[in-house]
């Protein structure tokens, strides 16, 4: 039996992005990089370290989790 493979990155990032609803561009501030470099990821151009990826999407999946600012 053929272990289960991990979505792409930049596939499990786009979806994610989508479903909490952000821009590119607030997205990339939301984790403090640069947006060409959250573009370059998105679009598989680059892909950054594991411990970084799972960070990346740590911290998308927690903002959706935060209580909207008035």
């Amino acid at each position: 039996m053929k272990p289960k493979k991990k979505p792409l990155f930049r596939v499990s990032l786009k979806s994610e992005r989508k479903r909490i609803g952000l821009t590119q561009d607030k997205t990339s501030t939301a984790l403090a990089i640069p947006k060409r470099t959250y573009c370059d990821w998105e679009y598989g151009v680059s892909t950054p370290r594991e411990i970084t990826q799972e960070g990346a999407l740590a911290r998308l999946a927690a903002l959706n989790s935060k209580p909207p600012t008035p």
